[in-house]
Parts: C-alpha cells; structure tokens; sequence
C-alpha cells in the first residue's frame, strides 16, 4: 500500500488512531491522517518548549496558519500545515473545530 505523505506522518507519530482511520471511507482518509498529525503537532507543542510560553508561541503559529488557510493565503511551508491548509480549503476540515483543539492546548499549557 502506497501511503501518502500525511498518512505516513500519521502512522509513523501516531498508529493506533492511523490504524482506527484505515476503517474511514477511503474519500475521508486524508483529511482524517492530516487531523491526526495537526493533533500531534499541538500535542508536541508542549512536550517539546521548554516553559509554557514557548509552548504558546508555537501554538500560536498553528492558529496564524488555520487563520492564513481561511484567508486563502499560501499555505505555509511544513510538512502538517501544508495539507491542513488543502483539508481546510477543500471544506474537509472545518478551521474552527481546529480552533478549538488550538484553544485547548493552549490551557494545558498555561495550567503547566
């Protein structure tokens, strides 16, 4: 089986939700591997700053690129951000659903 890049992204970070979305129709996969990667990247946030704000700041760069995907900028140059801003302009992803995900990292990191 040929993987795309985001999916193989997702099944190397994370492989049981990778797996769980093997059992996606197969037109929704790829926006279901892109939000299993954009979960680990917030996830990441955290786990790899050193201090709270500098878990904020990269969060706040994801929320500067969901905010670019719906202005219909460019997407940014990063092997998550890029196919989340396909996802989002498609109507695959819904950028305020994501949002949200943004937002509740970022309590965990100021709770931190």
């Amino acid at each position: 089986m040929s993987l795309s890049p985001i999916a193989a992204f997702a099944r190397a970070h994370d492989p049981d939700r990778f797996l769980a979305a093997l059992f996606a129709p197969p037109e929704k996969r790829e926006a279901i591997f892109t939000l299993i990667a954009f979960n680990h990247e917030l996830a990441r946030a955290r786990e790899a700053a050193s201090h709270p704000m500098a878990a904020l700041i990269r969060l706040q760069w994801w929320r500067d690129a969901l905010e670019e995907a719906r202005q219909g900028k460019p997407a940014r140059r990063h092997e998550v951000a890029e196919p989340l801003h396909a996802a989002i302009t498609a109507g695959a992803l819904d950028a305020p659903a994501l949002e949200a995900m943004i937002d509740a990292r970022e309590a965990e990191a100021e709770e931190a």
